[in-house]
């Protein structure tokens, strides 16, 4: 029964939910595709699927095997379905149906024939790292997952660990750290080498893989120093690291590295390329000032993505938890690196934070004003880096965060401790106020608070020690499960599994016994005795979780996704704003698994809470008189496309690509239109390229070329209307398909890929829009020259056309990111009309640089990126 204090806090908590609802703004997340997935199952496949974070929770599917539809009335009660009978490698699809209104088409289904146990399984093969000069053997470590390319699709950032790396207690040098980036097929994008001057142990380097400034594309933030390298292989060399001694090697004769400048960087998740270097914060000043004289307690880092203004994540970096205890709140807005805030146990007003920090760091709304705090253990800090509250028990090994008993609108800390008799505790995570503290002697390693039986619904709480099973209230009611380390949702219940190892069991509280549900043969845990998985994350399919391993030869990583059926339909977590930044603390120090920011058990309430979230799916190109924010999703090639008032024989229909419409049809002349990149035909994996909506009653035509007879899904919606001819410079003429609809004002517009396969071959769509708002509009472009480059990014060599309309200079120079000449390409020249010229990369380092020309005093840039 809840005391007084208890149900007055409630009542208070509920007011201020109510006071401060209409002023709290929704958090920016990552725009994700359908993440559909099809696991061979007998003779058929096993598909899932997201429900979106932006999506009516009502959201109904179809299922499209071939471009046929296999459902017979549209599926609406879960996200996944089991096709019996199915060809191998059967090409599927699913369709969103809103308000009866078939969506676009997703992309197709991730075939997964592999199996084991209840699971399916595929590797993504790495570029497995020689040994390191002191003879550190490399194997994968810690991961996380983001969006790099802006595709709507993961890409994994793994830490590849050497064999001589070290605890902070331990003497002893080590071999670098490197941060690798893949695609979740294997491809290679880039490496970070972070140096000689970084340590390599569980508590050196936490790496936050995240979208900071909202442009669709995730960066990465990550301690560097001296010797650090980015992904195009270049020393770093911004900010303070402008000076930096990359040759130096600071560690002393015992191993750790108690002097030299240390830095926090930025580096763009595309390319790995260094963006903005600032000094760490706090240096480490004197050693003995955190502790010990030694190096050990100086050097404990954690670190999380945290949306401490409630709108926007930012990095959150912590250094010193047994003794001194200090966070920074960063910042990657506009192109520049800035420090929030910060927090200091030294600091007058603060020494009962001093020592109250884990192995680990959680971010939770912990008083319900929107924005996140930051639990560090035995303590909370609150959004603005001021204290929240401190239990004064001090540290721990193991930490969870999240909500906890049913209807209870404050979320809940159970973590156990290491010294001072305190055994483990449940309190609450705003204030302290404690629900039960079961003290023990000794150092309690580990212990975990989850749903673990559907039988028995609510959350469980358990720890090593021989402390017993505990519901929320503190009493004991079973004997502690088989595995005391992370949990994960795996079998379709809405309670969680125990995942230790490379093993995955069900637990039974009346039986206090477990069954086998997944043993992943031939791969292999991490962090030795912490037998953590390499990341567990809801990564694809439907709201259950993936794990990834590292293969026994370490030569991959192996992802596991269940088969087994669910009668649940969730949001998929990675559009829950906690559990997505769990995702990013995962890797800090002795991990962790993640919780969502609402309560989730047997016993919960449907429909789930709907994300609060604003999804960053693009580039905002604009809007016209009927075109009404244009947002393109394919990032790379998104300052490619461009809003047009009006179409003439003249005008270019791609950005990057000289083809004409010619002759042009009347209908067409004073339509509103959309210039597209061509290089955007090669995407395949993406279920909207670029979206809109209609400010007036128009007809929509797409212009796709022939060359593609397995037409792409979401044309169906569009009736064909002919065929209209395009010619190059040249006059070499191709045909394009006419495709028409009529749509009404306040209607949004989604334009999806190219060609099923992105072929390269083809040409892309062009998208003109037909109003009597714009008709016989004579539109005169202001600009009289344009520049663009072909393709972009590239290896070896490109493209450059530009075109002016009248005779005059031109000059044409290429530059590096920081302004500096490297290369004039032409100058002095006087034309009209148009030019191209190939660009060969003659030994430049890759990176990104600025293309300019200067033409009739108008200036024109174009960024470029050369490719590893």
């Amino acid at each position: 029964m809840r005391t007084y204090k208890q149900l007055f806090g409630l009542i208070f908590f509920g007011i201020f939910i109510l006071l401060t609802e209409n002023v709290m703004s929704q958090k920016q997340m990552e725009h994700l595709n359908r993440g559909l997935v099809a696991i061979r199952e007998g003779d058929g496949y096993f598909l899932k699927w997201r429900l979106l974070g932006n999506e009516p929770y009502n959201t109904k599917f179809n299922i499209y095997r071939g471009g046929e539809r296999i459902n017979e009335e549209p599926v609406s009660t879960v996200t996944s379905f089991l096709d019996e009978t199915a060809p191998l490698n059967s090409v599927y699809r699913v369709r969103a149906v809103i308000d009866e209104r078939e969506m676009v088409g997703s992309r197709p289904a991730r075939i997964i024939n592999n199996r084991e146990g209840s699971a399916g399984y595929f590797d993504i093969p790495l570029n497995r790292p020689p040994a390191g000069v002191r003879g550190g053997v490399y194997t994968p470590n810690d991961a996380s997952v983001a969006d790099l390319t802006g595709d709507g699709e993961y890409e994994i950032i793994l830490k590849w660990d050497p064999s001589n790396s070290k605890d902070n207690s331990q003497g002893g040098h080590t071999d670098n750290v490197l941060l690798d980036a893949y695609t979740m097929d294997g491809v290679f994008m880039w490496r970070i080498d972070l140096g000689q001057n970084i340590r390599a142990g569980a508590h050196y380097t936490q790496f936050l893989v995240y979208d900071f400034d909202g442009n669709g594309r995730a960066e990465i933030m990550v301690k560097t120093a001296p010797g650090t390298k980015d992904g195009l292989g270049n020393y770093i060399n911004k900010g303070p690291a402008v000076n930096a001694q990359h040759e130096i090697d600071y560690s002393n004769d015992w191993g750790w590295i108690l002097s030299g400048p240390e830095y926090i960087t930025v580096f763009d998740g595309l390319t790995g390329e260094e963006l903005a270097t600032d000094n760490y914060w706090p240096l480490r000043g004197s050693v003995a000032s955190w502790g010990d004289n030694y190096g050990n307690r100086v050097d404990r880092f954690n670190a999380a993505v945290a949306y401490v203004d409630g709108e926007r994540p930012s990095g959150v970096f912590q250094r010193g938890y047994y003794t001194r205890m200090t966070f920074a709140a960063w910042d990657w807005r506009n192109g520049r690196l800035t420090r929030k805030w910060t927090f200091d146990s030294n600091t007058a007003g603060n020494s009962a934070y001093f020592g109250q920090g884990n192995h680990s760091i959680h971010i939770i709304d912990a008083n319900g004003d929107g924005r996140h705090d930051i639990v560090t253990g035995a303590a909370t800090i609150a959004s603005d880096g001021t204290g929240m509250h401190a239990t004064g028990r001090g540290h721990g090994d193991a930490t969870h965060v999240t909500y906890m008993i049913k209807d209870d609108p404050r979320p809940l800390i159970f973590m156990p401790y290491e010294s001072g008799g305190h055994g483990v505790s449940l309190r609450y995570a705003d204030d302290g106020e404690l629900i039960f503290n079961h003290r023990q002697a000794g150092d309690i390693g580990r212990g975990v608070g989850a749903e673990i039986d559907p039988q028995r619904p609510g959350f469980h709480f358990w720890a090593s020690g021989g402390l017993g099973l505990y519901d929320t209230r503190g009493v004991k009611v079973g004997n502690v499960p088989n595995s005391i380390n992370h949990i994960i949702w795996w079998d379709g219940e809405l309670s969680r599994e125990l995942l230790n190892s490379n093993r995955i069991d069900r637990w039974s509280i009346a039986n206090n016994s477990s069954t086998r549900l997944l043993t992943a043969n031939g791969a292999s845990s991490i962090n030795g005795t912490k037998a953590n998985p390499v990341l567990q994350a809801d990564l694809f399919g439907d709201w259950r979780e993936e794990v990834i391993f590292r293969r026994d030869d370490n030569n991959a990583l192996r992802v596991y996704t269940t088969t087994i059926p669910t009668t649940h339909k969730l949001y998929t977590f990675m559009h829950d704003p906690i559990y997505r930044v769990a995702i990013s603390w995962q890797n800090s120090s002795y991990n962790q698994p993640p919780h969502p920011g609402f309560y989730v058990a047997t016993d919960m309430d449907f429909p789930p809470p709907t994300p609060d979230i604003a999804l960053v799916s693009g580039v905002n190109r604009g809007s016209g008189k009927v075109i009404k924010n244009l947002i393109v999703q394919d990032i790379p090639n998104a300052e490619i496309w461009e809003l047009m008032e009006g179409l003439s024989e003249s005008d270019a229909i791609y950005g990057d690509f000289n083809f004409y419409v010619n002759p042009l049809p009347e209908f067409l002349a004073g339509a509103e239109w959309i210039r597209t990149a061509n290089a955007s035909r090669r995407l395949s994996t993406r279920d909207v390229i670029a979206q809109f909506e209609v400010e007036h009653d128009a007809i929509v035509h797409v212009l796709h070329t022939q060359r593609v007879s397995n037409k792409p899904d979401w044309l169906s919606e569009y009736d064909k209307a002919g065929e209209i001819a395009v010619v190059n410079i040249s006059g070499a003429s191709t045909l394009m398909d006419l495709y028409s609809k009529e749509v009404q004002a306040g209607e949004s517009v989604s334009l999806g890929i190219n060609s099923i396969d992105g072929a390269a071959n083809a040409f892309m769509y062009m998208v003109a829009v037909e109003s009597d708002v714009i008709s016989n509009i004579n539109y005169i472009k202001p600009e009289r020259a344009s520049l663009s480059v072909y393709p972009n990014p590239f290896n070896n060599s490109a493209t450059i056309e530009f075109k002016q309309e009248v005779q005059a200079p031109v000059r044409l120079e290429l530059y590096d990111i920081n302004g500096r000449l490297v290369r004039v390409l032409m100058q002095g020249s006087h034309f009209s009309g148009s030019r191209t010229i190939t660009f060969e990369r003659d030994g430049l380092a890759a990176g990104v640089y600025i293309l300019q020309l200067v033409s009739d005093n108008q200036m024109f840039q174009e960024k470029i990126i050369i490719m590893n």
